[in-house]
């Protein structure tokens, strides 16, 4: 609807993006011309829509961007839903592809509680400095870490404790 009306809509942009990269099969024969190459010129020449930050021909953060626009498509959903649409916006396509559930666990030593906490992002953010290999990465990011005073909700006391982060739930598509 937006773009219906001359407006920016990043849904409607992705969209031409990936059909162009993937006709449908009733359209696997195309003559190669301008108007049919696959090009994100839309949203580069739109930035500034999706995000404030962002600016044409300057170095940004990469995972930021990719929030950045994810947070814009989610925004434009609502407008390609009719009002009467019994379609629940929310889990969103994105939440649905690109959702990672974290599992943050440890254990305190002075009390034995044990905490247990579920993180939902969209991008999975792994050091690979010195690191070959990604399975080197997502076992880095995996590794037990040791905190120092860290204060247990149970019985208020700052303590050492071994917290240790799991994937819980992967995303079915990977960006690396």
């Amino acid at each position: 609807q937006l773009s219906n009306q001359g407006k920016f809509c990043s849904v409607c942009e992705l969209t031409k993006i990936i059909s162009l990269i993937h006709p449908s099969s009733k359209n696997q024969y195309r003559e190669v011309n301008h108007s049919n190459i696959p090009s994100a010129d839309s949203i580069r020449n739109n930035v500034h829509l999706i995000s404030s930050v962002f600016c044409v021909g300057n170095q940004e953060d990469v995972s930021e961007f990719i929030l950045m626009l994810f947070s814009h498509c989610i925004s434009c959903f609502p407008l390609h839903f009719s009002a009467s649409s019994t379609m629940s916006l929310y889990p969103t396509i994105i939440d649905q592809i690109f959702t990672i559930k974290l599992l943050s666990c440890g254990q305190y030593p002075s009390c034995l509680y044990m905490f247990q906490n579920q993180e939902i992002i969209n991008m999975l953010l792994i050091e690979i400095d010195n690191l070959n290999e990604l399975n080197d990465a997502l076992a880095h990011f995996v590794h037990r870490e040791a905190i120092h005073d860290f204060k247990c909700s149970n019985c208020d006391q700052s303590v050492k404790i071994d917290k240790r982060i799991t994937i819980d739930e992967l995303s079915p598509i990977l960006i690396v």
